[in-house]
């Protein structure tokens, strides 16, 4: 079943990797070896505020410079406990895990030391206060 399981994540490695390559996003650049969760992203009058999908996850990190965050962390299979996973088969398999990082590049130059962060449901908020400079 170890083998089964190992292929099937490489399987999935290489299905991102080829969607990445058909339809790269603008605002961040991609690893081929992890995945990347969803976010949504609001440009707000003083500030730019980013909501990171992260359900399931527990130890990420997170780098902030004057135009770029990034986002990395790993997240462990969700699968069912060792005694019930015996005679079972894999019906879908769509929730990524493994290693992740996110990267977004801003045009407007952000505060790294006003930085604020906050998790609630499975969802990362960061609060990235655009610098006077700007």
């Amino acid at each position: 079943m170890e083998n089964r399981h190992i292929r099937l994540k490489q399987l999935h490695e290489r299905i991102m990797a080829i969607a990445e390559q058909v339809r790269p996003c603008a605002l961040t650049q991609f690893n081929p070896q992890s995945w990347r969760p969803a976010i949504n992203a609001y440009h707000c009058g003083k500030c730019i505020r980013v909501c990171v999908d992260l359900a399931g996850v527990d130890q990420f990190e997170i780098k902030v410079q004057s135009r770029q965050l990034v986002i990395r962390g790993q997240r462990i299979a969700p699968e069912p406990a060792e005694q019930e996973k015996v005679g079972s088969r894999v019906l879908a398999l769509e929730i990524d895990y493994g290693p992740f990082e996110r990267e977004l590049i801003f045009e407007p130059e952000i505060d790294p030391d006003r930085v604020v962060t906050e998790q609630k449901n499975g969802l990362l908020w960061i609060v990235l206060p655009l610098s006077t400079h700007s």
